[in-house]
């Protein structure tokens, strides 16, 4: 009982920090998108492709120590570093410059409603 409310806590705490940090990266002109829920593995796997896509290059991978299982991957793409962080059991959200992750995540949205649909023929 008490890991839930924990559990309930810490993602409200969660969701006011992340406004807080919307508010901070729109000032510094940058962005963080949702993707979509780490156990909808396609997000994962179309973030991937399409940093491959466009040429990315990868980075170091970095593993953050919150009580959160969190895996940030790093790219570098035209010059600047991009984060697509991926929350265990959580959300896969794109980091980075404003107009860089909004192609990006545009591109990733793209395939996985060409993905969901050709799921929805077969």
């Amino acid at each position: 009982m008490r890991a839930v409310v924990m559990r309930k806590l810490l993602k409200a705490l969660q969701s006011v920090a992340l406004l807080m940090i919307d508010c901070l990266l729109a000032v510094v002109r940058q962005r963080r998108i949702r993707l979509g829920d780490w156990p909808n593995h396609d997000v994962v796997e179309a973030a991937l492709s399409t940093f491959k896509e466009f040429g990315a290059e990868r980075l170091e991978t970095k593993q953050v120590n919150l009580p959160l299982d969190i895996e940030n991957l790093y790219f570098r793409l035209q010059g600047r570093r991009v984060r697509l962080w991926v929350e265990e059991y959580g959300d896969v959200s794109l980091w980075g410059p404003r107009a860089i992750v909004g192609k990006l995540a545009g591109r990733i949205a793209k395939k996985l409603s060409v993905q969901k649909h050709e799921r929805g023929i077969a």
